[in-house]
C-alpha cells in the first residue's frame, strides 16, 4: 500500500489528474459541440467518429506530457517530481474544479449505461417488424438560409417513391412518415409507430447547383445506424443521385433483397427546375384545401410547361383536379375532360406508371364506372404494392356500391402502409359506421384527432356517430368545437342542423341550415333533405310539400325528389296520388340506376315503408305486404353486417308491425329502438305509419319517457357548450383517456 500511496503522491506532485480531467473536460465538450455543429456547416458525419478515436488517442500522450512537463510562469519545464515523504495531499481550488468536472463526466456515462440496462432496446420497442420496411423521414434542410426545405422534403419523398418501385420493399407512405417532422422522438419509437423495421433519414446541403446529401439508415429495433454515406453532385445529376440512394439501400442485406433486383425507369432525363415545381405542387397536394388544390394545379402546369415528357407531373395535375371534385365539391363535368388528357398524357409517356393507373382509376371512380376504376386501380397494386392511395380509391370505388368487407380489407391495407396518416383512418371509420360498429367508429374518430386536431372530417364524423345513436347533445358539442376552430364543411353544418331538430332548437338548426346553404352557395341535395326534415318534425306539412315539389322541378330525372313527393301526399292524406309518385320513383330508379346516387343505399329501404303504408291505405294489402316483407329481408341480411345497429331502423321495424296490426311487438320494437339510442318522439307522434298506437297508454308513457331523456340532453348540452368545458373536453389528455369516455 505505501507503494501505491507514493505513486499516487508522485502523479499528484506532477499534476497529472489534473491534466486528465482537463483533457477529459475539454475532450468531452469538443465532441459535443462537434455532433451539433459540424453537420449544419456541410461537414461529413465521418468526422465526428475520426475526432471522438483522436480524442481517445490523444489521452495517454497528454498524461505522458503531463508526467514529464510541468506549465509554470516561467513557461514549460520538465517535471522532477518530489524526494520528499509529505503524505499531505492537500487539494487546492483547481483540483476541486477538476474533480466535479470528471465526476459530473462519470456520472453522465453512467447513466447513460444505466439507462441502455434498464430499458433495452429489445424490451423497451420490442416488436416483430414486417421483413423489408422502410420508412424515409423528410430530410433536413442544412442551407444557410433554410429556404430549402420544400426541397430536402421532396427528396424524401422521391425517395419513397423510387424505392416504392423494388417489390421485396414495404415502404410506409409519405404522410405517415412525415407526421414525424420537427418532433424530437426516438427513432425507435418512430419505427415502433410506423411498424417499420428500418428507418432513412438524411440532409441536404444545397450551395448553387452543389448538393451534398448526407443518408444515414437505422436499425429500428436496436436504433443503430446500419449505413451512413455522403453524395456530393449537381443539380443536373440529381435524379442519377436518388438512382443510387435508392439501389445502395434496397441492396442491404437487413432489407432481405431478392438474388435480382428489378430494374424500374429512372426519371433522370428530367429537368431539375420542373422536379423542383413538381415538388412544390405536391406540397400542396397534400394539404388538400380548396386552396392548395388551386396552387397545386398551377405548379404543376408550370412543371409541364418547363418539361412536357415529366409524366407524374401530369398525373399530379389530374390527382388534383380529381380532389376538387372528391372534397371541394366541384361538378365533375367542370374538370373531367382536363384530368383525363392529364392521365392520357402520363400512360403514353409511361405506360407502365402505377401513379397514373391510379389517377385513372379514381376519375372512374368519380365516373361512377366502376368496372373501369377497379380494373386501373387493380392494376396500379400490380405495378406498385406500395402506393396507399390505390387501395384508399379502390376501397372507395367498393365502398359506393355496399361492399363493405371488401373495402374494409383495402382500407386496412393502407393504413399497414400510412399508419399515420388521418384521411386513411377516416375510411376505416366511415366503413365502421356503415357495418353498425358505431363505437368502435368513434374511438378511431379519436384516434385521428390526436393524430391531426385541425382535420376537419374526424369531428363531423365523430359528431355523425354521435347523432346516429341518439346523443344529440354530445353531437351538437363535438360539431360546435370543430366549427369553433375554424373547421366549418358543408356536412358538418348539416348533422348539426339535424341534431338540433332532434333536441326540438328549431331556430338554431334555421341558423345553421342557412349557413351551409350560404357555404354552398345555394340549396343542394343534402341542405334540401336536411330542411325537409325539419318541416317533418315540426308537423309543417304544407311547407314540406311546397319545398318537394320545388326539389322535384330542380330535377325531374332525381327518384329521391319523386319519392320525397310522395311521402308529402302521404302526410297530406293523399294516398291515391302518394302510391303513384311512389311507383313512378322507382320505374325511374331501376331504369336509370341509381345505385351511382351518394344516398343509394336508402333506396329500397326507408322509401319501402311509406310505400307500403301508401298501399294499405288505398286497398292494396297484398302489394303493402309483399314491401314490407323486402324490407324486412333486407334488413336481416344487413343485419348481418350490423347495419341494424342503427337505432333508426329498428324504429322502422316498428313501423312495419304497426302497420301489420301488430300492436304489442311494435311497443316492444320502439322500447328496444330507444334503448339503442332513438330519441325522435316528436314526429313518432305524428308519423301515420303509427297510427295504431297513438292512443295506447303504453305509447303515451314511452313517449313522455323519451322527452324527458331529451330534456336531459338539452340541459346537458347547455353544460357542454361553455367553452372552458369544451376546451377541456377536447384536450388530448381527456381525449385518448379511455376511462373518461363517457360517450
Amino acid at each position: 500500500m505505501s507503494q501505491i500511496w507514493k505513486f499516487l503522491q508522485e502523479l499528484r506532485q506532477r499534476r497529472v489528474f489534473r491534466v486528465a480531467g482537463i483533457y477529459a473536460v475539454a475532450g468531452w465538450t469538443s465532441i459535443q459541440v462537434a455532433d451539433d455543429a459540424l453537420i449544419p456547416i456541410g461537414m461529413p458525419v465521418w468526422m465526428i467518429t475520426v475526432l471522438v478515436w483522436l480524442i481517445i488517442a490523444g489521452f495517454p500522450i497528454a498524461l505522458i506530457l503531463g508526467w514529464r512537463y510541468q506549465l509554470t510562469r516561467d513557461g514549460v519545464i520538465r517535471s522532477h517530481g518530489t524526494n520528499t515523504a509529505d503524505t499531505n495531499l492537500k487539494l487546492n481550488t483547481i483540483d476541486y474544479v477538476v474533480f466535479v468536472a470528471l465526476a459530473t463526466i462519470v456520472c453522465v456515462i453512467a447513466l447513460g449505461l444505466i439507462r441502455q440496462v434498464a430499458e433495452p432496446p429489445s424490451t423497451k420497442y420490442a416488436t416483430e417488424f414486417p421483413a423489408g420496411s422502410i420508412a424515409v423521414l423528410p430530410f433536413e434542410d442544412l442551407s444557410a438560409e433554410r429556404d430549402q426545405r420544400h426541397l430536402a422534403e421532396g427528396m424524401a419523398d422521391t425517395l419513397i417513391h423510387r424505392l416504392s418501385q423494388y417489390p421485396h420493399l414495404r415502404v410506409i407512405a409519405r404522410t405517415s412518415s412525415f407526421a414525424f417532422q420537427e418532433r424530437n422522438i426516438d427513432l425507435r419509437q418512430i419505427a415502433q409507430s410506423l411498424n417499420s423495421s428500418t428507418i432513412l433519414e438524411g440532409s441536404l446541403l444545397k450551395a448553387g447547383d452543389l448538393f451534398r446529401v448526407t443518408v444515414r439508415l437505422i436499425d429500428g429495433r436496436s436504433g443503430q445506424q446500419i449505413l451512413s454515406e455522403e453524395f456530393s453532385r449537381n443539380a443536373d445529376e440529381f435524379f442519377l443521385l436518388m438512382d443510387e440512394v435508392a439501389a445502395l439501400v434496397a441492396r442491404l442485406p437487413q432489407l432481405k433483397p431478392p438474388a435480382q433486383l428489378v430494374r424500374f425507369d429512372s426519371t433522370s432525363a428530367i429537368s431539375f427546375e420542373s422536379y423542383e415545381l413538381y415538388v412544390l405542387g405536391r406540397h400542396q397536394w397534400h394539404k388538400r384545401t380548396a386552396d392548395s388544390l388551386h396552387t397545386a394545379i398551377r405548379y404543376f402546369q408550370q412543371a409541364i410547361s418547363q418539361d412536357p415528357t415529366y409524366a407524374l407531373a401530369w398525373t399530379g395535375l389530374a390527382d388534383s383536379y380529381s380532389l376538387l371534385v372528391q372534397h371541394m365539391n366541384l361538378p365533375l363535368d367542370n374538370v373531367y375532360d382536363e384530368a383525363k388528357k392529364a392521365i392520357d398524357e402520363a400512360l403514353a409517356l409511361n405506360p407502365n406508371l402505377a401513379e397514373a393507373h391510379a389517377s385513372q382509376g379514381l376519375l372512374a371512380y368519380l365516373a361512377r364506372d366502376f368496372p373501369a376504376a377497379d380494373s386501373s386501380l387493380e392494376r396500379a397494386i400490380e405495378l406498385n404494392s406500395n402506393y396507399a392511395m390505390s387501395y384508399v380509391w379502390l376501397g372507395r370505388s367498393l365502398f359506393f356500391r355496399e361492399r363493405f368487407a371488401e373495402a374494409m380489407v383495402q382500407y386496412k391495407k393502407a393504413v399497414e402502409l400510412d399508419p399515420q396518416a388521418p384521411i386513411t383512418k377516416l375510411n376505416v371509420a366511415l366503413t365502421n359506421m356503415r357495418l353498425g360498429n358505431i363505437d368502435e367508429a368513434k374511438n378511431i374518430y379519436l384516434d385521428i384527432i390526436a393524430l391531426d386536431p385541425a382535420f376537419p372530417n374526424a369531428y363531423w364524423g365523430l359528431g355523425f356517430a354521435h347523432w346516429v345513436q341518439g346523443d344529440a347533445d354530445w353531437s351538437v358539442a363535438r360539431l360546435l368545437h370543430g366549427i369553433d376552430i375554424g373547421l366549418e364543411s358543408l356536412d358538418s353544418l348539416l348533422i348539426l342542423s339535424s341534431a338540433y331538430i332532434d333536441l326540438g332548437r328549431f331556430d338554431e338548426a334555421n341558423k345553421f341550415l342557412d349557413q351551409a346553404v350560404m357555404l354552398a352557395d345555394g340549396e343542394t341535395f343534402n341542405s334540401s333533405e336536411t330542411r325537409l326534415y325539419l318541416y317533418q318534425v315540426s308537423g309543417r306539412v304544407d311547407e314540406y310539400a311546397a319545398l318537394a315539389l320545388k326539389y322535384l322541378r330542380l330535377d325531374t330525372s332525381n327518384p329521391f325528389a319523386i319519392e320525397r313527393v310522395a311521402f308529402a301526399r302521404t302526410l297530406q292524406g293523399r294516398f291515391d296520388e302518394a302510391l303513384e309518385h311512389y311507383e313512378r320513383a322507382n320505374a325511374l330508379a331501376v331504369s336509370t340506376n341509381w345505385q351511382t346516387h351518394p344516398w343509394s343505399h336508402f333506396w329500397g329501404r326507408m322509401p319501402l315503408v311509406d310505400w307500403a303504408h301508401a298501399a294499405l291505405e288505398t286497398g292494396n294489402d297484398k302489394a303493402a305486404e309483399q314491401k314490407m316483407e323486402r324490407m324486412m329481408r333486407l334488413w336481416k341480411s344487413n343485419e348481418v353486417n350490423g347495419v341494424f345497429n342503427v337505432p333508426v331502423y329498428r324504429y322502422m321495424e316498428a313501423c312495419i308491425l304497426s302497420l301489420r296490426g301488430e300492436h304489442k311487438e311494435a311497443l316492444l320494437a320502439l322500447r328496444d329502438a330507444y334503448d339503442h339510442g332513438w330519441r325522435r318522439y316528436r314526429w313518432a307522434r305524428l308519423d301515420p305509419k303509427l297510427k295504431l298506437l297513438h292512443d295506447d297508454v303504453e305509447f303515451i308513457s314511452l313517449m313522455k319517457e323519451i322527452e324527458k331523456s331529451v330534456v336531459a340532453q338539452n340541459q346537458n348540452l347547455d353544460r357542454l357548450t361553455k367553452k372552458e368545458v369544451i376546451a377541456i373536453l377536447m384536450t388530448g389528455d381527456f381525449l385518448m383517456s379511455k376511462s373518461l369516455a363517457i360517450w
